[in-house]
């Protein structure tokens, strides 16, 4: 049990089985657990004791013909046992080796929302008032290096005005976070959201009317649509 533990936790299995990984790695760790738990249990299935209550110990040729048995008994559940340690153990390091090769670089995300406002604007004239909305964007960056910085704006689609921008300093674990509010604008109006950081830069576009926005993050070698 313990070579068992060590095999598949040195080469990360158990790490794959976390809930964020998903997919292939996923399968083959729980094929691999489940190897391991099947070999445990034919390890300790090879060890049960035969009751010898009614085998002659002064009788030499019955306890010899006796241990024969029992060796070749417990010879095949052993021996599934190292067949299924063996197996449990290539499967650990393909999850691990899937895992890794499938696994996307921490990534800048960006989430923009339209909220329709208390307030209301009203119109000369006219007899009832017009609803404003509030667009609220937040972005989060991970990863930044010393130095590195980053930027978001909201601007009206359709004039380029630039309605809000502010600079992000990163913490020391790389990470840049910021929300941005702008308020008292038409519920039609169209906005893109641009948020760059170090390589990484995320795009988002919310429509006249759309409930949602369309997100776009990328970096060099990497290109993810968060959300549509």
């Amino acid at each position: 049990m313990t070579i068992i533990g060590t095999l598949l936790g040195g080469l990360g299995v158990f790490g794959a089985t976390k809930p964020s990984v998903s997919g292939p790695a996923r399968w083959i760790t729980i094929a691999a657990v489940a190897c391991a738990a099947l070999a445990v249990a034919c390890a300790l299935a090879a060890q049960i004791l035969t009751i010898t209550r009614h085998l002659n110990p002064e009788n030499l040729a019955a306890v010899r013909a006796w241990y024969k048995r029992r060796i070749d008994t417990r010879g095949y559940p052993t021996r599934a046992a190292t067949f299924l340690l063996l197996t449990g153990a290539v499967l650990a390091g393909a999850a691990a080796i899937v895992a890794l090769a499938t696994a996307t670089p921490d990534q800048a995300t960006m989430a923009v929302t339209r909220a329709l406002d208390n307030t209301t604007v009203t119109t000369p004239g006219a007899g009832a008032g017009t609803g404003t909305t509030t667009i609220t964007a937040q972005v989060t960056f991970r990863r930044l290096t010393s130095g590195q910085s980053a930027t978001v704006e909201v601007s009206a689609s359709g004039s380029g005005q630039v309605l809000a921008s502010a600079a992000i300093t990163p913490a020391t674990d790389g990470t840049a976070i910021r929300t941005l509010t702008v308020s008292g604008l038409p519920p039609g109006e169209p906005v893109i959201v641009m948020a760059r950081g170090g390589s990484q830069q995320c795009r988002a576009t919310l429509g006249a009317g759309s409930p949602r926005p369309v997100i776009t993050c990328s970096q060099p070698g990497l290109n993810k649509a968060q959300g549509k």
